[in-house]
């Protein structure tokens, strides 16, 4: 019985929020226009109706044209500041690969220095040496290789 009670009071809830939802005022209301016979439109209604639906899809075309073209405008926008990000990064990346270069052919350059200045002393100590020490040695090398 419980359960019978609880069944009816939505039901009656329902029927109160629909009420309000379509306008109606009561159950007499209603009735009343559900006794009333079906009205058939004439061909000037008809006319007007689709008249209205037209009207209608041309504005809601349009609005979708208009949301389109301002869709289309922000991707433009972010494309691009996209790619000037992209661009900064690029020109980041290439200035510290640059930097990195530049020290790595630093280090190369004072190490061949080296190398030069100490073969420069190796071939001057070298000729200072007297002859016969000299053709003893190349001739002790070239037995070596």
């Amino acid at each position: 019985m419980l359960i019978l009670r609880r069944t009816a009071s939505r039901a009656k809830l329902a029927a109160v929020s629909f009420r309000q939802a379509s306008g109606y005022s009561s159950h007499k209301q209603i009735m009343a226009d559900l006794a009333q016979p079906l009205r058939i439109a004439g061909p000037d209604q008809l006319a007007r109706a689709n008249i209205e639906f037209t009207r209608l899809a041309t504005s809601s075309i349009d609005q979708n044209a208009g949301a389109r073209h301002l869709a289309v405008l922000e991707l433009e926008r972010t494309n691009t500041e996209l790619e000037r990000r992209l661009a900064e990064r690029t020109l980041e990346r290439d200035d510290a690969a640059r930097e990195r270069a530049l020290v790595e052919l630093g280090r190369s350059n004072a190490e061949l220095k080296l190398r030069l200045t100490e073969r420069t002393l190796e071939r001057d100590d070298w000729r200072n040496v007297s002859p016969c020490v000299r053709s003893n040695a190349t001739t002790s090398r070239a037995t070596k290789l």
